[in-house]
């Protein structure tokens, strides 16, 4: 988006516009007063960048929520975050290639997750700097998926890497999830098939062709 005249003309009201997120090389949010998102949906739609609106009651990951800094810290001070069992990439500030000290995980820490920008584009292009990947999107539908696919188009020497989805809302939920634990299966992680499968026994395939 910098690189438009976008930039010369909306942010000319830049205090009340933010980048909410970078989920990928070409997955951008921003967020913040709806006039000036207005203008700047304006401007991008003029010179040829795709954009959409995103339907939100209130605009997070900008200076809209400073207002609510006080209150959150105060309503969040008795947290007591503990050690992770599990390693936590935060795409919280410049966190860096290295899990996160979950014990850091403060109404402070809190707080700047619901005000800085999401920096999951970096954080993706971190893990799989490390190796290869494979990435489990856990939600309703896909979101960040088309965004980690961008990522793994653009890393070099990353081919065994993939993205796996878990649901999606034009399909029944059982296909999806069966869908996505086959995959999973394929790319060497699979899951504890006893426990999904209870009772369930394995038997030997035909050891001919298969004729169709």
């Amino acid at each position: 988006l910098s690189s438009s005249s976008a930039a010369s003309d909306v942010y000319k009201r830049q205090d009340a516009l933010s980048i909410a997120a970078i989920n990928g090389p070409s997955h951008t949010i921003i967020s913040g007063d709806p006039t000036a998102l207005e203008e700047f949906n304006a401007v991008c739609e003029r010179d040829g960048i795709h954009i959409r609106s995103i339907a939100v009651d209130y605009a997070s990951h900008s200076a809209q929520v400073e207002p609510a800094r006080e209150r959150m810290l105060g309503e969040l001070a008795d947290l007591k975050p503990s050690a992770s069992r599990i390693p936590l990439y935060s795409t919280v500030g410049g966190a860096g290639a290295d899990p996160l000290d979950t014990t850091t995980m403060t109404a402070d820490y809190w707080y700047r997750n619901l005000r800085e920008p999401v920096r999951f584009h970096d954080r993706v292009v971190e893990l799989l700097a490390a190796g290869e990947c494979t990435f489990v999107e856990l939600s309703p539908h896909p979101v960040l998926a088309p965004a980690i696919s961008d990522t793994l188009a653009q890393a070099d020497g990353r081919a065994q890497s993939a993205v796996v989805i878990t649901l999606h809302r034009d399909t029944p939920a059982q296909d999806s999830l069966s869908t996505a634990l086959a995959q999973l299966h394929n790319l060497g992680h699979s899951p504890s098939w006893s426990a999904l499968y209870p009772g369930a026994r394995s038997v030997d395939l035909p050891t001919y062709p298969f004729e169709h």
